[in-house]
């Protein structure tokens, strides 16, 4: 990237690219204001409280939703069984 911003040309250069610099410099700066948003003295233990609350309620949730599924692939896979039963049942005569 530096080399692009001294020549002035980037078109002699094609192979390298400099979207992984800009990616990694984004990147180093959301993780630092993360950082710096959550562990601030001030008002950072506020901010991590409601985080954990909020990732508590959304695991209690999928955890429910999960246990609903769970219920209801049983009552399927019972019903399936006894349907299987009964038509070979009716086959036996």
């Amino acid at each position: 990237m530096r080399r692009g911003l001294e020549q002035r040309n980037w078109a002699e250069d094609a192979g390298a690219s400099w979207a992984p610099a800009v990616t990694g410099i984004a990147a180093a700066t959301a993780i630092g204001a993360a950082l710096v948003y959550f562990l601030d003295q001030t008002s950072g233990l506020v901010r991590r409280q409601r985080v954990l609350t909020f990732l508590a309620r959304k695991q209690d949730a999928f955890e429910g939703g999960f246990r609903s599924v769970q219920e209801a692939a049983k009552h399927a896979v019972s019903e399936v069984s006894e349907a299987a039963e009964n038509v070979m049942a009716m086959g036996r005569g």
